[in-house]
């Protein structure tokens, strides 16, 4: 367009030109060259400075400084220039503000001024932009929590005491007419030095950056910084304000690896972060409004670090957390809408809110708070206290929390802990020794099986093992835990719980309880479980119900603590035996003896001492066993008896097990005890019973006795000694009260309340041995053995038999088969004298007694004092009732032969000798005496003997007493005869009694060829005294034929005589009177003869 311009005026020719016109066209081309000349300017002054010379630097100090409201501005070198805009540009080097009264204030290293271009020609000094650089701002936080910026800027401010002050002064600075064209200012490398005297804490921020932007209405201000911290490390700060009308607008901040305790004492929101050792990044967020900032949005991530109380506690390691919350100022309250952790112990995620407790050293922290938390859901799966993972779901609770000193009071924490309702309550506070709480817990029901994952391992870890290697399921309710502790001294335990369903194995070799209801308790260092019901199975099948049992460990605090168990159990007797077959009991295995066949009922009760430790030996146990046993019957415990008892006692420890009380065999009663000692291998059993010796006992232990030989009731004590591999042997003692003992055989009885003494030993072996037999009583002694084959009894063999006074031998009963009497032998010495004084007064022995096949061998049969017989042999195939043949020799000498019969005071004794002489010298009735035949006929009576005896040609030699009768007769002739020949006598008849040491001569008589004798009286054996009458015939063979008026040897003429005194010294008598007396006429010379009964 300019070349086609030019091209025209070429074509025309210039006008011509006035002189007016020449000058205006000059003037404007001078302001053309003017206004060129500027606009080259102005683009060469574009975004670059001019120093300022001296004086009109001091112009624009005098400037800056007019305004008394503002800061006094000091600077050094000073720039001017246009901004990108074209905007006048001030820059000012090393920049300081200032108090005019306090002198405090803040340096820059430049001030980079943008004023408003427009605003300028009216003359008005109006910022558009403000840059600051290397900035150095001391700020404080003052003990009462107000700040000190080090620069006012409002007129005598220079301290705010909140957050609301300081955006408040600063909406007020850029609401003011001066800066009210400032559309952004800049403060770039800002360095801060941040004293808190409320901590005694400082920090370094540097590298920082703040920034001011004005939209229309609006004010946006944004502020980066570097935090460096007493560790060292780098933190960065992110602050930002946008206001969208006066006092109103957001702000917030972002901050990133900042220590948790730095940012804990910045706002009573945040006091708890001093619990924490870490770094963490985050934000906030708040709306302001009435000049009032409202609640604060917060988002905390935090890093790695740990959670302390403070050195005296033990730090819990995270690797990571995160809360979401929001705090509202006015209510004091932290509503928490996530918070959430993660560690090697596990992850937790809760929400909740918080009351925080103002009122502390400082407004700027709380002194505690009121906590709420709802916990969806909680892992643990691996922590210090828990081997087995945790969940928790469904939590809720409440813990205020105070800070200095640090106490936690749960009032109630409710939460699913692996599927289980659990409550804690509690109260704890931290002490320079460590924490000192009390806690209570609450389970209302909880299987076995979570209680392990619930139970902390360092609490009562012997118990706890215990617990969980024994117990196999069962349900726990109304589960109560309280857990103290003072600071420094152990943690006192209090818990108890009922418990149903339950299997528990309460020893190591025992089965287990089943279906187990009860309760345990806690109490400081003791454990007692109690078991109401239950029952364990036995090998065997059956059930033994455990109800009332009990375990206790008195102090579950020792390494290994002692235990005891008192186990209470109640079933059948085979199911008892089954389970004392166990360990430690083992009762069946070593006394090689159950019981299986015997039925009834039991109930034990064993006190067990022991330890919860690993490979407890069963000789480490110790157990206290008693019990009773009930109803028992059995068929097989006593081979062939029926064996019953109502009620026996079970004692036994690990030495020794004894059962005792009153039972029955075969309907018999006794009373006994068996004792198995335990202590060693092999150990001998035995039984010792006490029952009533009667016929029908004897008899049902097949010991059976002749009818009437033992009657009434006597107390027996009977012991068995067993041993492996050996047969049972026994001893039965009995002092035998109460029974009445007779043998007819032995003419010998005891009556019921005299004593005696009976002592039986032998072996239960195959077949059975009886080694001793002895009997100790009044009248009886007897000592031998009982032997026996397989069918039963062979024979009884008495190697001492003392009967009274009247035998003294040896005896052997021979069994002969059933239902057949035994064979007696006989052998020793038998005293005929006192035998007939037992017998006498039963006629009917000899009918009521069964016959007993008996043969003697007796060295001596006493008849008198005087008179025995010796060697004797007798047989009585048929018993002594049927009788039979015996022989023996007279006191030693001439044999005789004989035959009894009868028996008791039927007894007979026929007596026959070939040679009668012998007989009367051997008997000591005559010195010399040959020839004859006797018979002897005697029968017991009263406590001697009757006798008559017959004696036929015997003739007599050397007899004192008779040569004194006929020298006292002066019989011529006889008396020589007697000392030569003899005397031949052709019968000797007489009848006599023999008792003991008087010998009695009822009548007698002697008949010969040359003499005939009458006489009765007495002879004392033991003086050697006689005392007899008689009559004397010489003669006789003449003489006698008078004897049919007279006594048997006495002829019509005989002498009347008396032979008295010792024999040493006889006196023989003789009345003359009576040879001129007839014989019937004799009886008024001599006295009555003695009278037999």
């Amino acid at each position: 367009m300019a070349q086609t311009a030019e091209q025209d005026q070429d074509n025309k020719a210039p006008p011509r030109r006035r002189p007016m016109s020449r000058l205006a066209l000059a003037f404007y081309a001078l302001c053309w060259s003017a206004l060129l000349c500027f606009g080259i300017l102005v683009a060469i002054m574009q975004d670059r400075t001019l120093p300022v010379p001296e004086p009109l630097r001091v112009k624009l100090s005098q400037i800056l400084n007019g305004n008394p409201s503002l800061p006094i501005v000091r600077f050094g070198r000073a720039e001017v220039g246009l901004s990108e805009l074209f905007h006048p540009q001030l820059v000012l080097h090393s920049v300081q503000f200032s108090d005019a009264q306090t002198g405090a204030g803040v340096q820059f290293g430049a001030l980079e001024l943008v004023i408003h271009g427009p605003a300028l020609l009216f003359g008005q000094i109006a910022p558009r932009s403000l840059t600051l650089s290397d900035a150095i701002v001391d700020l404080q936080r003052r003990p009462d929590g107000s700040f000190d910026f080090g620069a006012v800027i409002a007129a005598n401010s220079s301290a705010v005491t909140s957050l609301d002050e300081i955006l408040g002064a600063t909406e007020e600075f850029f609401d003011r007419d001066d800066f009210s064209r400032l559309a952004q200012a800049r403060l770039d490398q800002l360095t801060v030095n941040y004293t808190d005297w409320v901590t005694n804490r400082a920090w370094t921020l540097d590298g920082g950056r703040l920034s001011v932007r004005r939209e229309n209405s609006s004010i946006s201000l944004r502020g980066d910084l570097a935090v460096l911290a007493g560790g060292g490390e780098l933190a960065t700060l992110g602050l930002f304000y946008n206001a969208i009308g006066p006092g109103a607008g957001t702000l917030g901040a972002e901050f990133d690896n900042l220590p948790a305790q730095d940012l804990a004492v910045q706002s009573k929101a945040l006091t708890w972060l001093n619990f924490v050792d870490g770094n963490l990044s985050g934000s906030f967020r708040s709306l302001r409004a009435a000049g009032k900032v409202g609640k604060l949005s917060a988002l905390l991530d935090f890093g790695a670090g740990e959670l302390s109380a403070g050195p005296e506690s033990n730090p819990v390691s995270y690797s990571e957390a995160k809360t979401y919350f929001t705090y509202d100022p006015k209510r004091a309250r932290l509503d928490i809408s996530r918070a959430s952790i993660k560690s090697d112990w596990g992850a937790i995620a809760a929400e909740g809110y918080a009351l925080l407790q103002l009122g502390g050293s400082s407004q700027r922290s709380s002194s505690g708070m009121v906590l709420h938390l709802d916990v969806d859901r909680a892992d643990f799966d691996k922590t210090p206290w828990w081997s087995e993972p945790l969940r928790v779901t469904a939590a809720t609770g409440q813990v205020k929390l105070n800070y200095d000193p640090l106490t936690l009071d749960l009032g109630l924490l409710q939460a699913k802990v692996n599927g289980t309702d659990l409550s804690l309550s509690g109260h704890g506070v931290l002490t320079p020794l460590g924490w000192s709480y009390d806690g209570q817990g609450r389970v209302p029901s909880v299987d076995s099986q979570t209680v392990m994952s619930l139970w902390p391992e360092m609490l009562k870890s012997k118990s706890r093992r215990w617990f969980g290697q024994n117990v196999h399921k069962g349900t726990m309710k109304n589960v109560t835990v309280d857990l103290r502790q003072t600071a420094g001294t152990p943690a006192v335990l209090a818990s108890s719980f009922q418990f149903e369903q339950a299997e528990v194995k309460f020893m190591r070799h025992m089965p287990v309880i089943s279906e187990g209801l009860g309760y345990g308790v806690f109490e400081r260092d003791e454990f007692v479980l109690a078991l109401e019901t239950g029952y364990v199975q036995s090998a065997n099948g059956g059930r033994l119900q455990m109800d009332g049992s009990t375990m206790r460990v008195p102090n579950a605090r020792l390494p290994d603590p002692p235990a005891i168990f008192n186990l209470k159990g109640r079933g059948s007797v085979p199911t008892v035996m089954s389970l004392m077959d166990n360990k430690p009991f083992e009762i069946p295995t070593k006394t090689k003896r159950g019981i299986d066949d015997v039925s009834g009922q039991a109930e034990l009760a064993i006190e067990i001492e022991t330890r919860l430790k690993k490979g407890v030996k069963p000789r480490d146990v110790a157990y206290d066993l008693t019990g009773r046993l009930r109803d028992l019957r059995s068929e097989v415990l006593v081979p062939g008896r029926f064996f019953t008892a109502d009620v026996l006692r079970l004692t036994g420890a690990p030495d020794l097990v004894e059962i005792s009380g009153e039972g029955r065999v075969s309907d018999i009663p006794f009373k006994g005890t068996w004792s198995q000692p335990l202590g060693a291998a092999n150990l001998p059993s035995q039984i010792t019973a006490n029952f009533d010796l009667t016929p029908k006992s004897l008899n049902a232990l097949n010991i059976r006795l002749p009818n009437g030989s033992l009657t009434g009731a006597a107390e027996g004590a009977l012991r068995l000694d067993i041993a492996k591999n050996k047969p049972v042997t026994f001893e039965l003692t009995s002092d035998l009260t109460g029974v009445r003992l007779k043998s007819a055989a032995l003419n010998w009885s005891k009556p019921a309340a005299q004593t005696a003494q009976l002592q039986v030993q032998g072996t239960l072996s195959k077949p059975m041995q009886v080694d001793l037999l002895e009997l100790e009583a009044p009248g009886l002694s007897l000592e031998g053995t009982v032997e026996f084959y397989d069918q039963g009894l062979d024979r009884v063999v008495l190697s001492r038999l003392v009967a009274g006074d009247w035998l003294d031998g040896a005896a052997t009963f021979i069994h002969q088969g059933a239902d057949v009497p035994m064979r007696l032998l006989l052998s020793g010495d038998l005293d005929l004298r006192s035998y007939g004084k037992l017998a006498r007064g039963d006629p009917a022995r000899a009918t009521t007694t069964a016959p007993m096949p008996m043969s003697l061998r007796l060295g001596r049969l006493q008849l008198s004092n005087n008179l025995f017989l010796s060697d004797v042999r007798a047989d009585f195939d048929g018993g002594l009732a049927a009788g039979g043949p015996f022989n023996g020799r007279v006191n030693g000498g001439v044999g005789i032969t004989g035959q009894m019969s009868g028996q008791g005071a039927g007894l007979r004794l026929s007596v026959k000798s070939q040679d009668a002489g012998g007989v009367l010298r051997d008997a000591g009735l005559l010195r010399q005496a040959s020839g004859g035949e006797m018979t002897l006929d005697l029968a017991p009576h009263a406590e001697g003997w009757n006798g008559a005896m017959n004696i036929r040609a015997v003739r007599v030699n050397d007899a004192p007493a008779i040569a004194q009768l006929l020298s006292a007769a002066s019989i011529v002739g006889l008396p020589d005869q007697l000392d030569g020949k003899g005397i031949l006598f052709s019968i000797i008849e007489g009848e006599f009694n023999i008792n003991k040491e008087l010998f009695t001569i009822y009548r007698s008589s002697a008949v010969g060829p040359s003499l005939g004798m009458s006489m009765d009286g007495y002879i004392d054996t033991k003086r050697k005294q006689l005392d007899l009458q008689g009559v004397l015939s010489p003669f006789y063979l003449l003489n006698g034929i008078g004897s049919i008026l007279t006594r048997r040897g006495e002829g019509l003429i005989g002498f009347n005589f008396m032979l008295r005194g010792p024999l040493e010294n006889l006196q023989a008598s003789v009345n003359p009177l009576s040879l001129f007396t007839p014989g019937m006429f004799r009886e008024i010379f001599r006295r009555r003869p003695p009278q037999q009964e």
